[in-house]
């Protein structure tokens, strides 16, 4: 879905439409800003003596966050609005359902396969995945 987005010309009208179709978007949490998810990022960063990747996901109505795959490192979710469900590879023919509602929080270690998407009845879904890269010093 993401060659569908014009980047350079797209409204914020164009990206709320393209949400409400079932579209993702993804946004990172880099230094130098502010706000609540910056304030987590910093606590967090102390607490784990490393820096962290911050990636917030808000996603439409059946909308698909992450098809499946593996994260080259391992990864905390924690679902901050509506309802999503993931899909964990448990071994190549056996997997686990679960939907996380706001507060859960979900580890998720390398090399495990996964997916999301938006629950069922649900017109969006926001969820941050907190990466812990070996190679993100601080």
């Amino acid at each position: 879905s993401m060659d569908l987005l014009d980047k350079s010309t797209m409204s914020f009208k164009d990206l709320g439409d393209y949400i409400q179709a079932g579209g993702s978007a993804v946004v990172s949490v880099v230094e130098k800003e502010t706000g609540k998810m910056y304030e987590l990022k910093q606590r967090l960063e102390q607490c784990f003596g490393q820096e962290l990747s911050f990636n917030i996901y808000h996603s439409g109505p059946n909308g698909v966050a992450l098809t499946p795959h593996y994260d080259a490192y391992d990864v905390f979710v924690l679902q901050l609005e509506g309802e999503k469900t993931w899909k964990i590879m448990i071994t190549e023919e056996d997997s686990v359902t679960l939907t996380l509602v706001p507060g859960d929080l979900l580890y998720i270690p390398t090399p495990v396969v996964h997916s999301a998407k938006t629950s069922d009845g649900f017109d969006v879904s926001t969820h941050v995945t907190i990466g812990l890269d070996p190679k993100l010093k601080k």
